[in-house]
């Protein structure tokens, strides 16, 4: 989110065969008794990242992918493309990130070529028709080619569990190996359980990670019985369930919603005593999956922002909870230029076509004015406004305009 720091740490490196150390945070444990294990939800989707040796690789893949995974030095300090600042961690560093790999995403608006490496053709054509919900939501595309074609994510449909490589780690895995798998789907699977796993891998390979890991640490497990459900459903030993669903992500290493989305398509199932929540089998898009996906890959299909004329007096807007307002605005005269918002504690980012980032800020004050400025060429630009408090029961309302500085 806006609000936090958002790590494009594009030197991480995620997912392969084997699988991803602990997060580094650390959800505390809760006080109490420890309850009757529930029944098995009998599903799981497994970390994968890629191996040690390619971290350095997958990093610069990344940032030539996506400008915005990259990190560069300022005033001494490690630095995201957005400006934001890092922890110094060296390029090529294996780590873990939160809930969407800022430093993993791909270009918004590319074609992603993705192929089957063998599979059922009634499975195929259930995946693909599957998949391609995301594109109703995000300004990406996918292309599906033929087996002996070049593509960017390979499917493979070997018996076992589901996974993905996690955004463009796919782009460094070796071109004959799978970036994707569908341990258990078949022709005769019914529609929720395509739906399940199929959004859920692709959202990986989008960038997203599971929701249960959330920076929050809102979700509070009762860690025996966690365990002992653990082991006995899945076979996993206590630092397995820790790093697979126990631990947390920083808000530093992800770009988060501000709570936890129960019904999100990246949640894990949380049977009843396992947690102070209970979470059933997510088979569709959640609202908030729809916006999210459609902020990090911008603008979303059907988007159409709200003109302003530069010069003009403002315009009233209002924007609630995760919503995005979007407006748009053409520069005729290259020069410096001045975006000013009263009235509501936003954030907002300047957008070049492409899309590609001139500018961002936030207000400091709650009701306060903010400025953001930047110099533009003449074309067209497009700005995406959020508010700070995405918890905020007021009406959301704001004013905006731009203007030319003189």
């Amino acid at each position: 989110m806006y609000t936090a720091r958002l790590a494009a740490l594009a030197a991480m490196a995620l997912l392969s065969s084997v699988l991803l150390a602990p997060a580094r945070g650390r959800n505390p444990e809760p006080a109490g008794k420890p309850l009757t294990p529930p029944a098995s939800a009998g599903w799981d989707c497994l970390h994968r990242r890629l191996p040690r040796e390619l971290a350095e690789k997958a990093a610069a893949a990344a940032v030539r992918e996506n400008p915005e995974n990259a990190i560069h030095i300022q005033n001494g300090s490690p630095r995201s493309a957005k400006g934001d600042a890092l922890e110094p961690i060296p390029l090529g560093a294996v780590d873990e990130k939160g809930v969407i790999s800022t430093g993993r995403k791909w270009l918004p608006g590319r074609t992603i070529r993705i192929k089957f490496l063998g599979g059922d053709p009634v499975v195929q054509r259930r995946v693909q028709a599957t998949a391609m919900e995301w594109t109703h939501y995000a300004n990406i595309k996918f292309q599906f080619v033929e087996p002996g074609e070049p593509a960017d994510v390979r499917i493979a449909f070997q018996p076992g569990g589901s996974y993905s490589l996690v955004g463009t780690d796919c782009l460094t895995a070796p071109p004959d190996q799978q970036t994707m798998n569908f341990g258990w789907l078949t022709p005769g699977s019914d529609e929720p359980i395509y739906t399940s796993v199929v959004l859920h891998e692709f959202g990986h390979m989008l960038g997203l990670i599971h929701e249960h890991m959330h920076p929050s640490g809102q979700i509070k497990w009762n860690y025996q019985t966690a365990y002992a459900y653990y082991q006995r459903t899945q076979g996993w030993d206590p630092d397995m369930v820790q790093a697979q669903v126990l631990d947390v992500y920083y808000n530093s290493d992800a770009d988060a919603t501000k709570l936890v989305d129960a019904q999100s398509i990246m949640m894990y199932p949380i049977p009843e005593g396992l947690a102070n929540i209970v979470v059933g089998w997510n088979t569709r898009l959640s609202a908030t999956d729809k916006e999210f996906i459609g902020r990090h890959y911008y603008p979303p299909p059907g988007l159409k922002p709200t003109e302003l004329v530069v010069g003009a007096a403002p315009v009233f807007g209002a924007v609630r909870g995760e919503q995005v307002a979007a407006y748009r605005f053409r520069v005729h005269e290259g020069g410096d230029y001045l975006v000013q918002i009263s009235g509501l504690a936003v954030a907002v980012r300047l957008l070049a076509a492409g899309p590609r980032k001139m500018a961002e800020g936030e207000s400091v004050q709650p009701k306060g004015r903010m400025t953001v400025g930047a110099k533009l060429e003449p074309g067209e630009y497009t700005l995406q406004v959020l508010r700070k408090d995405r918890g905020g029961q007021d009406s959301g309302q704001f004013r905006i305009a731009v203007r030319q500085a003189r």
